[in-house]
């Protein structure tokens, strides 16, 4: 760590005091830290609990500390907790989020009031700027398996962002916020929220719109330059190609995302609404002799449910919910793959192409929940969920893939596709894109079935979680996973859990069926499975909130370097959280939390020795920092001001095993940012500054990829990845809000 990376930290950790905090005079501060530990939540057992009795470590961020903290999108919240690994690639996906050192994709399962937000296809979590802030009242982050209660997908972490829905008003209060947010990178986003109640009726809307041309990398790394991206003996006629009003040969990275939430709830019954869409460049993903940013990829998800909760008596309650559900990811495909075969070998097989997929699924839920007796309760539920997913992406003209428009047999003047040319052909002709709809012969129909059950029991000072889920697929298989959780309290204000719990992480369509033409299909996959072992620590002293982990869990079924291959974490995480009411004239009141995480992840396989001989061997498996720290701190100066202040430092971590650097004995440099938002609130109005990488650090992450473009950049690139992903420099943003009520 740098000199002054360290007196910065020791700086914000001593101006972080022991202390507790009255209510405060504005509302952005409306929790205690005892309060917060009896903050109902419901994402852990399926049913609502407080955190203290929460069977796995969690952490709540309120609806407050968003707008004190100035967020302005989900991956920054996730990328100031312990545990997560966010990688802003600002590509295909704005982020990847890895969890608790699964280095692999998704570990993840991402939810919007407790349903799946994950996408169909491929399974990533898509956190971007799609999603309105305004109306979430606050997201619960659970970290370890969950799937003893959420099926499939929920391998390290689950993350639920709860909205509000307006049953909780009054009868006959409606509230309207408006919030804008502008600043570097012409970024600008609008969001409008809506809430009410009349009698039995309630609502709610929330809906955002995001633009931003994002940062010029094109300086900051060798294979960005836009020498690359214009050379025409590279590209070709190419550079001659528009689309979406773009034109190629210079660095752009575009974005327009927007997302919509919306309830409609009479009594016990509620229709909602979740529908987003990104539309975003490939940034500084990518080799600039290889791939052109300056195209659109798309994700978009809609969803439409209906729920009903029924009270049977006074013991037994019923929750149901029907959803439907479609997803499609899709955007366009600008290449340049080198031709070695030629002299010069700057030359290349050029194509532009427009890639699909559409997928959709219908789910049908039953949960109950059943008082026993004060001492028990008893939950569970079924569900059933069909899926048609799209087998191999659709694309048109390109090395033989599937192909709704183009006939296979129209091969183009390569022999090749009808959209591959070469970089020193003359001229260059669009192939027609791909229908929107998937044809029936590219999608596969699945089943799924799920049930669980699970009982709380409550004797004296335990509190015990003893459960077990059953799911079976149609395409993969079964899968059963338990979970046995104690928590003994040792006092008021300390207690231990001690929690075993497995999961599974079903293999996506992507992975079963191929990304293209077939290409890397596994039909025999099996889900990754996990079980851990985990020992949480919890204690209230004074004005400290203390919370700490240690676990072990261990990934069977993973895949590296096409092996089959056993996979083990140890890991450390401590969540502390402080409250402060010095009494000050020019400080009423300070906040905050530390966080530390440590991870260890090694894999069993087969590795090349220097003689040439096979070895079975234990090895690091790279791709995330073994120390990570989270540090924040919001000063309330008095009725109108405050100030927030966040740092993070993630240290050098070994590339992934394989990756070429790591074999030249290279790591990924550490990662430090200090950032700080200022805001001014009088009545309804709230106005802030927001400085992002307030020290203006020269920050790049390292990229999970094993074959990548390298870093000799007096030749072509070795691959389409750029191993190091430049972070944006010094950034700054105003923000404005207004509510109504």
């Amino acid at each position: 760590m740098d000199l002054y990376m360290l007196r910065t930290l020791i700086l914000l950790v001593a101006l972080s005091p022991l202390i507790a905090s009255p209510e405060s005079p504005y509302e952005l501060f409306d929790l205690s830290l005892e309060e917060l530990l009896f903050v109902r939540v419901k994402t852990a057992s399926g049913i609502e609990e407080s955190v203290k009795n929460a069977p796995a470590a969690m952490i709540i961020v309120t609806q407050n500390e968003i707008a004190e903290r100035g967020y302005n999108d989900l991956a920054e919240v996730l990328a100031d907790l312990p545990g997560f690994d966010v990688r802003f690639v600002n590509g295909s996906l704005y982020t990847i989020v890895q969890a608790r050192g699964h280095t692999s994709l998704p570990s993840t399962l991402f939810m919007v009031d407790g349903v799946v937000e994950n996408t169909l296809w491929d399974l990533s979590p898509v956190f971007s700027r799609q999603y309105p802030l305004s109306n979430i009242k606050q997201i619960e982050i659970m970290y370890g398996p969950g799937s003893a209660v959420h099926g499939p997908n929920a391998l390290a972490a689950v993350v639920n962002v709860i909205t509000n829905d307006g049953k909780s008003l009054d009868i006959g209060d409606h509230k309207v916020s408006v919030h804008g947010y502008s600043g570097e990178y012409s970024t600008k986003s609008i969001e409008l929220s809506a809430m009410g109640r009349e009698e039995e009726l309630y609502y709610s809307i929330s809906a955002r719109s995001f633009e931003s041309d994002e940062p010029d990398f094109s300086s900051r790394w060798g294979f960005l330059s836009n020498e690359l991206y214009s050379d025409r003996r590279v590209w070709g006629p190419l550079l001659d190609v528009r689309q979406d009003g773009l034109s190629l040969g210079h660095y752009a990275d575009p974005t327009e995302d927007w997302g919509v939430i919306a309830k409609l709830g009479y009594g016990n019954t509620r229709l909602s609404v979740h529908s987003w869409q990104t539309k975003e460049g490939y940034g500084p993903t990518y080799a600039a002799d290889r791939i052109q940013n300056n195209v659109y990829w798309r994700n978009n998800s809609n969803q439409i449910f209906l729920e009903n909760e029924t009270l049977v008596n006074d013991e037994l309650s019923l929750t149901s919910l029907l959803l439907y559900r479609k997803s499609r990811i899709w955007g366009n495909w600008a290449e340049a793959l080198p031709d070695f075969v030629t002299p010069d070998e700057t030359q290349s097989l050029i194509s532009y192409t427009r890639w699909n997929t559409y997928s959709h699924s219908t789910l049908l839920k039953e949960d109950f929940e059943y008082q026993l007796s004060t001492d028990i309760t008893i939950n569970g539920g079924i569900k059933f969920e069909r899926k048609e997913l799209t087998k191999a992406y659709d694309i048109p003209g390109y090395y033989g893939a599937f192909s709704s428009t183009v006939p296979n047999t129209e091969l183009g003047p390569l022999g090749l596709g009808a959209a591959i040319f070469h970089s020193s052909n003359l001229t260059y002709s669009l192939v027609p894109f791909p229908d929107k709809e998937m044809p029936s012969d590219n999608l596969q129909t699945t089943d799924d079935y799920g049930v669980y059950f699970q009982s709380i029991i409550n004797t004296d000072n335990f509190r015990y979680h003893l459960g077990g889920r059953f799911d079976k697929n149609s395409i993969y298989g079964s899968s059963f996973n338990p979970r046995l959780s104690l928590i003994y309290n040792l006092s008021e204000k300390s207690r231990v859990k001690l929690s075993y719990q497995e999961a599974f992480l079903e293999p996506s369509a992507l992975i079963l069926f191929g990304g293209f033409s077939d290409r890397n299909a596994d039909p025999e996959r099996r889900p990754e499975e996990t079980k851990n072992l985990e020992l949480i620590w919890q204690f209230e002293h004074k004005n400290w909130q203390h919370d700490a982990s240690l676990y072990q869990a261990r990934y069977d079924n993973s895949v590296r370097q096409g092996q089959v291959v056993e996979h083990e974490t140890i890991g450390l995480e401590y969540r502390g959280r402080y409250q402060w009411q010095p009494g000050l004239s020019f400080l009423e009141k300070l906040s905050g939390y530390l966080y530390y995480t440590y991870t260890d992840s090694t894999v069993a396989l087969n590795v090349l020795s220097s003689l040439g001989i096979d070895e079975f061997r234990t090895v690091d498996v790279g791709g995330s920092a073994p120390h990570k720290i989270r540090l924040g701190s919001t000063f309330v100066l008095n009725d109108n001001w405050s100030v927030n202040v966040r740092a993070s430092y993630d240290a050098k971590q070994k590339f992934l095993f394989g990756h070429s650097f790591r074999l030249r004995g290279d790591k990924a440099p550490s990662v430090f940012d200090l950032s700080t938002a200022v805001q001014f609130k009088h009545s309804n109005w709230r106005a802030g500054l927001k400085i992002k990488n307030l020290l203006d650090k020269d920050n790049f992450q390292a990229h999970l990829v094993e074959n990548h473009a390298g870093d000799d950049f007096s030749s072509r690139s070795q691959g389409f990845a750029n191993p190091l992903i430049p972070q944006p420099k010094r950034a700054w943003y105003f923000f404005l809000s207004y509510q109504m009520k």
